[in-house]
């Protein structure tokens, strides 16, 4: 029976190692995570994971868009990333007197995830949003932190945690009718909590070659200077930093002090790293960037000359 234990053993290590490669937060991509739960207990049954070509999107909100068509016999629900109207997820609906949600194979099991005990860093936003109307907001919302309580020591979401990141929790009810003010449904057996998660790094990569990690903070003159239309900016995250608890932000800013833009605004792990700048959209003259975490501030000039 011995060696068919550490089998076993081996067997659920290698699957919950599998499931965590599959998740891996990208810092020069955009990510997002899906999770299902149970509406009435608010168990955690499954979750997806996908990357995605790295955004300029600047919008105060989470970049999705759902597309629901109502079952008669069968039925559809979609989410699109809506900046490239990339797909997260599509399941098909079947209704026989439950509107039940096919979802897509790829879904990791929740028997794949782990609790964790890392601190829980706050959402850049966070937004409720259903297929239905004539909800009681306040109800509605009540529902949806105990939603959120329950999967957020998941270590999927810990890990979106130590990004700037976004959450969006969206309330799937099958069925058409909606007795106002209240959360009682026709048909309510199948209903889903969807919860999403968001990060975006966009134009970030960490350089990959032999350099050393420094123990101290860098900021680098940007290349080439001047410039026309796009340089690179290099810095450096020290070893010593846990990204857990800092944060990175990069800005342009005009000569007169105005921010033009951001360009990283999230918490990065130790390493050496490099971000595009495009001034296509501007205009000759002088620009500033600045980096900012909660140890370090540095700025330095740079020239666009068209």
């Amino acid at each position: 029976m011995k060696p068919f234990f550490i089998a076993v053993i081996m067997f659920l290590f290698c699957d919950i190692f599998s499931a965590q490669n599959l998740w891996q937060i990208k810092t020069d991509s955009v990510n997002f995570a899906v999770l299902i739960s149970d509406y009435h207990t608010y168990e955690f049954e499954k979750a997806y994971f996908s990357v995605h070509e790295p955004s300029t999107n600047t919008e105060n909100k989470l970049p999705i868009e759902s597309i629901y068509n109502s079952p008669a016999d069968y039925g559809d629900i979609t989410f699109l990333y809506s900046v490239n109207n990339d797909t997260l997820f599509s399941g098909e609906i079947i209704w026989q007197g439950v509107g039940n949600i096919i979802f897509p194979q790829n879904f990791i099991p929740a028997d794949s995830f782990s609790i964790g005990e890392t601190i829980l860093s706050e959402p850049l936003s966070f937004e409720y949003f259903t297929n239905h109307s004539g909800l009681d907001s306040t109800v509605f919302k009540t529902k949806a932190d105990s939603a959120w309580d329950k999967i957020k020591n998941l270590d999927i979401v810990n890990s979106f945690s130590n990004q700037t990141y976004r959450v969006g929790i969206y309330l799937y009810t099958p069925g058409s009718s909606v007795e106002v003010d209240t959360l009682i449904f026709s048909d309510f057996v199948e209903a889903k909590w969807v919860t999403f998660l968001y990060v975006n790094n966009p134009g970030t990569s960490e350089i990959k070659d032999d350099k050393p990690i420094s123990d101290n903070f860098e900021l680098s003159q940007n290349y080439p200077n001047p410039f026309n239309p796009t340089t690179i900016i290099s810095f450096t995250i020290p070893s010593v930093v846990d990204p857990k608890f800092e944060s990175t932000t990069l800005k342009i800013y005009d000569i007169l002090g105005n921010e033009v833009t951001t360009l990283v605004n999230g918490k990065l792990n130790p390493g050496n790293y490099k971000v595009e700048f495009n001034a296509s959209n501007l205009s000759s003259g002088i620009y500033f960037y600045r980096i900012i975490t909660q140890n370090f501030s540095a700025a330095k000039k740079m020239i666009l000359v068209k």
